[in-house]
């Protein structure tokens, strides 16, 4: 049976029973009940309508450019918007994944437009300098506030970058952490590394409320910690890697 001869239900029940088991072992809160189950819910409609994997991943790089390109007309106090068509690119990231594993026609083509679309998102926080720079109500100077969110941004492609090589690193020397340190700090620092990673994922929607609630200075601070903290997480898996290897 195509999938246009299907009704939403049947096809939703497909994705759903699959999609969530695969998810059980997915310790990101923000993927298990937030992304994945509204990209569940939004697929079959595309899935229905036949509208290939491809085709979201390429919608979503080309919505965001167009957004952000078409800023530079916006009025400051619109900005906001960015941050929320960034979101919706987001869940569109999952929708496509959702899509080419139903159809069964996952590619290296696709994998290269999705990877290509997520290098792209981090730049939309350079808006918020020129934005607190606009409302002059920045904590801190608009040259700093710059320098902070070029740090913000490279950070996100550093630690895509380093946690392959780390994870070729441990596959290529056979590196693997013991049950006993598994579980222990499996019990210690899992929930952390939960609540971390969830702040992470929410970037684009809490960054907008932020907006919403006109407290956008504060995000710079939010971003710099948030950051911060993830490069000192991977500097950790590095020297962890050497020590095992050792």
């Amino acid at each position: 049976m195509k999938n246009n001869k299907k009704s939403f239900f049947e096809i939703f029940n497909a994705i759903k029973s699959y999609e969530m088991e695969r998810e059980k072992n997915n310790n990101y809160l923000s993927y298990r009940f937030f992304y994945r189950p509204i990209g569940i819910f939004i697929s079959p409609l595309f899935i229905k309508f036949n509208i290939k994997a491809n085709t979201i991943s390429f919608l979503r790089v080309l919505l965001f450019l167009i957004v952000f390109i078409t800023s530079i007309f916006f009025s400051p106090e619109n900005l906001k918007f960015i941050f929320l068509v960034t979101f919706l690119c987001v869940i569109f990231d999952f929708v496509d994944g959702i899509i080419a594993r139903h159809n069964k026609t996952n590619s290296l083509f696709g994998k290269i437009i999705d990877q290509t679309s997520d290098f792209l998102f981090p730049t939309v926080y350079f808006v918020i300098p020129i934005f607190n720079n606009y409302e002059n109500k920045s904590l801190l100077s608009f040259e700093i506030e710059v320098l902070i969110i070029y740090f913000v941004t490279t950070s996100y492609y550093l630690s895509s970058y380093f946690q392959v090589r780390i994870t070729r690193f441990k596959e290529n020397n056979s590196i693997k952490l013991t049950k006993e340190n598994t579980e222990s700090n499996k019990s210690k620092i899992n929930f952390l590394q939960s609540i971390f990673s969830l702040l992470n994922q929410m970037n684009y929607l809490i960054i907008f409320i932020m907006f919403l609630l006109n407290v956008t200075q504060f995000s710079i601070i939010y971003l710099l910690t948030l950051r911060t903290l993830s490069m000192i997480s991977l500097a950790k898996k590095i020297i962890k890697s050497r020590e095992l290897l050792n």
